[in-house]
């Protein structure tokens, strides 16, 4: 006797399978699951250090140079332009190094690169201003402001001179600061403690000693159109003092004149001048 195989056809939503009896099975086939590998990212390599540099005169200097690396193999840097005599880089930290044997502005590229892929690269230009050593150049009136490019960190103090009478008056130092004509500039005076406290003042002329009225202060965020004078950012800190200079389209020519404003003239009256470009 013939043993009747009864099949059922069973439908579902966006499905159909066959059941059937009589000892019969069912089988069925997945689909082979299908698998996306990751995509990685192109190697890139990049210069993290932007800010202008400032080293003295006959004096022990050390400067590094930060770079990022994300997946690019057999890195190399270098070096190529011109560099203050008596400063010399080093690849393997990327550093610069040595004791400044003439004073004035040196230009020069740094250049990272991929050696296994030439697509793999990145460069920018830097700038070291060498200065005459501190003491040996005075810079307590316009005539003599110390000249810089913007923008930089620079730390210096302040050097007491006397009077005909021999009686200590406050120093005053002028830093003649060559930017582009337009350009917006944060400016940090920050006093370093000491025996006797600095209070950092900051006051912004033009190049004929005028107090410029193109700043704007923490106190008054209300626009470029404050007197460029600061004393303290915070009431009762009084080591701090900050302006944001706006220049004038037809200059990029300004002087940074820093003073004490208790006029004691100590010799041990260290601070930073600290400078950047606003967007």
């Amino acid at each position: 006797m013939r043993r009747l195989m009864r099949c059922i056809a069973v439908l579902g939503i966006g499905t159909a399978m066959v059941a059937c009896g009589g000892g019969g099975g069912s089988s069925s086939t997945a689909p082979a699951a299908v698998v996306t590998q990751p995509t990685q990212p192109p190697a890139s390599v990049g210069v993290s250090t932007t800010a202008v540099d400032v080293a003295f005169l006959n004096q022990n200097y050390l400067y590094s140079i930060s770079v990022t690396n994300s997946g690019a193999t057999n890195v190399q840097t270098s070096v190529t332009g011109s560099l203050p005599p008596g400063i010399a880089f080093t690849s393997s930290n990327n550093t610069l190094s040595g004791a400044p044997t003439q004073t004035g502005v040196f230009n020069f590229t740094f250049t990272i690169k991929s050696a296994d892929n030439a697509a793999v690269t990145a460069s920018r230009q830097f700038t070291i201003q060498v200065l005459a050593g501190a003491g040996t150049v005075r810079n307590d009136d316009l005539a003599s402001a110390t000249p810089l490019a913007c923008c930089m960190n620079i730390h210096a103090s302040f050097s007491p001179y006397s009077k005909a009478s021999g009686v200590a008056a406050a120093d005053q130092d002028y830093y003649r600061i060559t930017a582009n004509a337009g350009d917006r500039i944060s400016i940090d005076a920050i006093g370093l403690p000491s025996v006797i406290d600095t209070d950092t003042v900051l006051e912004i002329v033009d190049v004929n000693g005028t107090r410029m009225t193109t700043c704007r202060t923490p106190q008054t965020n209300t626009g470029f159109n404050q007197p460029c004078l600061n004393d303290d950012i915070t009431t009762g800190i009084v080591r701090n003092s900050h302006l944001e200079v706006q220049l004038p389209a037809s200059s990029g020519v300004f002087v940074v004149h820093v003073l004490d404003w208790g006029g004691r003239a100590r010799p041990e009256m260290f601070y930073d001048l600290r400078m950047f470009k606003l967007p």
